[in-house]
């Protein structure tokens, strides 16, 4: 009976964890509800998701007793802190990232992925929260540019994640879905018949390398699907074919502009030369930057600053994760959320996770996180990419003979 309730609590918690993993994931889409509910409008950005997730933790830790936090978890903790405290001591003036931020977007993300969780009911939550934006989705919409019939492009990626998950969750567990979830995904396909429509180019290249990592990843229930020679070489060929249309047929792209709106800002990026959207000119800045203090950085959250002073332009961040990351933590502090994102997301698209319910998880993490990481958003405003890296990170324990025998020996003197 004592070993049945155990079980009974250890299943509960593992269902607490998994969704607050989901909100931390929804983070954008939820504060993006709460601030169109005038009972909601005056609360702090984010204090909502901050109070729950900070609740299940204190509870985990009271009913347990202990604290439990394997080694790469334990390691990107102090490694990220540490990181932290050197831009405050040395770039303290320039850093503009404050201490419930950092908490809230790093810290919070890096514990929570390390405890036990459920991949599948993870997206799961993540389908359930995305209903909460249903009385106020045309709010979502408000169109930025109207020339362009264009949304903004913070609205729409508040949307992004559960449309990508509900993507992700219908490939792989559609047959086991319940009436709820099934609703879910005509909601959020309707959502991102709306994104195609009338969001920016980044949106529908999230979306797009979802797709194709969807298509180069299948399971046969729960074992993995050999990828056929004939269907990789289709993924080839369609995209060649998908770039050279980006770059050859302006006519082509012209005659559909009319029905995805984002192709009419592409059209005027072709012929002003530039697709990249002025990103060309922060790029001018940026890797001469990194070059000329490439060991330590300038520190967090400081490109708006640093680039005021040295390029008499500022700009809020680089619109690139890697660029960033270089830039503000140098060789030293950049190169390990680099490299294990980057990781992660080899492993994700070059079909090397075995296990569908993990493939899941991180499936997920890298579709919703690293494409519109790479092109623009702000890394220490989006809570996946601390969870992405993480994992990553754990993923290797799991899988390296030395440091599954590190993590061993950290976790037994911990008891």
């Amino acid at each position: 009976m004592e070993n049945t309730l155990q079980n009974s609590k250890d299943r509960l918690f593992i269902k607490l964890n998994s969704f607050v993993v989901a909100m931390m994931i929804s983070a954008q889409t939820i504060t993006g509800t709460i601030v169109r509910i005038p009972a909601f409008k005056d609360f702090h950005n984010n204090f909502i998701i901050l109070v729950i997730a900070l609740t299940i933790i204190f509870a985990e830790i009271i009913y347990y007793k202990k604290v439990t936090i394997e080694l790469p978890v334990m390691f990107f903790l102090s490694f990220v802190t540490l990181w932290y405290l050197y831009s405050l001591i040395f770039h303290g003036n320039n850093c503009d990232l404050d201490v419930i931020q950092f908490i809230f977007y790093a810290i919070i993300p890096i514990y929570v992925i390390g405890k036990k969780l459920d991949g599948e009911l993870v997206m799961r939550y993540i389908l359930y929260l995305s209903l909460m934006t249903l009385p106020i989705i045309n709010l979502f919409f408000v169109l930025q540019y109207v020339k362009y019939n264009q949304a903004y492009m913070g609205n729409i990626y508040a949307i992004l994640s559960p449309v990508i998950v509900a993507m992700i969750h219908f490939k792989l567990y559609r047959k086991q879905s319940n009436l709820l979830i099934k609703l879910t995904y005509i909601y959020n396909l309707y959502i991102m018949v709306k994104i195609v429509l009338f969001a920016n180019r980044g949106a529908v290249l999230c979306l797009a390398c979802c797709a194709i990592v969807l298509v180069i990843n299948a399971y046969d229930d729960d074992k993995r699907k050999k990828l056929s020679a004939i269907k990789l070489s289709l993924i080839i060929v369609f995209s060649v074919i998908g770039i050279l249309i980006i770059i050859f047929a302006l006519p082509l792209l012209h005659s559909l502009a009319d029905l995805c709106n984002f192709i009419s800002k592409m059209i005027k990026y072709l012929e002003l030369g530039d697709v990249s959207d002025g990103r060309t000119a922060i790029d001018a800045f940026t890797l001469p930057a990194i070059a000329n203090n490439p060991i330590f950085g300038y520190g967090i959250e400081t490109f708006s600053k640093v680039s005021g002073e040295l390029a008499n332009r500022s700009w809020p961040y680089p619109h690139q994760y890697i660029y960033q990351y270089l830039f503000e933590g140098g060789i030293v502090f950049g190169l390990i959320p680099v490299y294990s994102s980057l990781s992660l997301t080899a492993k994700v698209v070059c079909t090397r996770i075995k296990d569908k319910s993990e493939f899941a998880l991180c499936c997920t993490l890298v579709c919703v996180t690293l494409p519109k990481l790479l092109i623009s958003t702000e890394p220490w405003a989006t809570t996946s990419i601390w969870m992405l890296i993480t994992y990553s990170l754990i993923y290797i324990c799991k899988t390296n003979p030395i440091f599954i025998s590190l993590n061993q020996s950290f976790c037994s003197r911990r008891k």
